[in-house]
């Protein structure tokens, strides 16, 4: 029950503090290292699978095809806010491993069909990159848009909260540094990139955000989910994903962590450290 779960967040907190400040070192060892590694490498599928092309370039690709460039691209900010809502609801209905997965498929489709249309109909100049068929056209702006709106509720919000909940309390804040520094990287690195990829390759370029939103399909495939799992929990669901048993040697371990006493319907304890996929019931 509730207080079970408060006693868990007490004993972490204890635990905490018991271990002495925290050390830079302590970052890049044992478990620690391996959450960071996790949360800097969503951080930069959520800017490398491509959506500040069509933030930051948007009007240019929307100008390339011969359209109203600013309402288009106004269009689409509208887009890209009203579609980061239902992430509200969604998130913990269900699951931030479903909303990568769904996300980053939908994101992958649209990135192929601009690649391919662009490379079919496609004429470059100059530099300059013109369509030649209005239905290709047509099909490269919804797209976009299909693209955009797949980000919003996905990859967007969700990659914020499972870097916010996967680390250990000692260490927390400073990795969720960490991998908001990544997350900037990736903004840096599409921001450079993109005109030269554009100029070179014209749509074409986009083959190369499908191939990390392909990436990002297995990766969340990969990942354990996180719903309904307490923070003082997520080791257990980690180390079972990383296939690596609990020690006390290990930073930030639990190895005597009580489960709490609250069961599921079915009988079965809430809390199972050898699932891979474990969450916990509570009942406030």
């Amino acid at each position: 029950g509730a207080r079970s779960e408060v006693q868990e967040i007490i004993l972490d907190q204890e635990r905490s503090e018991a271990s002495g400040g925290m050390r830079w070192a302590d970052l890049f060892s044992g478990r620690v290292v391996r959450l960071l590694t996790v949360g800097v490498m969503l951080q930069l599928l959520q800017q490398v699978t491509g959506i500040n092309m069509f933030v930051s370039f948007g009007p240019r690709i929307f100008q390339s095809l011969g359209l109203d460039a600013s309402s288009l691209q106004t269009l689409l900010m509208a887009a890209l806010f009203v579609a980061t809502l239902p992430a509200l609801y969604f998130i913990e209905r269900f699951g931030r491993k479903t909303l990568l997965i769904c996300g980053a498929v939908g994101m992958l489709l649209p990135s192929v069909i601009m690649a391919i249309l662009g490379m079919i109909f496609m004429r470059q100049e100059d530099g300059k990159i013109e369509v030649l068929s209005n239905a290709a056209g047509s099909a490269i702006v919804a797209s976009v848009f299909f693209f955009v709106v797949n980000f919003a509720y996905s990859w967007g919000p969700t990659t914020w909260v499972y870097c916010a909940e996967i680390f250990p309390l000692k260490v927390r804040g400073h990795c969720v540094g960490l991998t908001t520094m990544a997350e900037w990287t990736g903004v840096f690195i599409i921001n450079q990139l993109t005109p030269m990829m554009l100029s070179s390759m014209g749509f074409g370029a986009f083959i190369i955000p499908a191939a990390f939103n392909l990436v990002a399909v297995l990766f969340a495939c990969w990942l354990p989910e996180t719903k309904g799992v307490l923070l003082e929990h997520m080791d257990q669901i980690f180390d079972a994903r990383f296939g690596k048993q609990q020690g006390a040697g290990d930073f930030g371990s639990k190895s005597d962590v009580r489960c709490p006493s609250s069961q599921k319907a079915d009988g079965s304890p809430a809390c199972n450290a050898d699932s891979s996929d474990q969450t916990s019931v509570s009942s406030v």
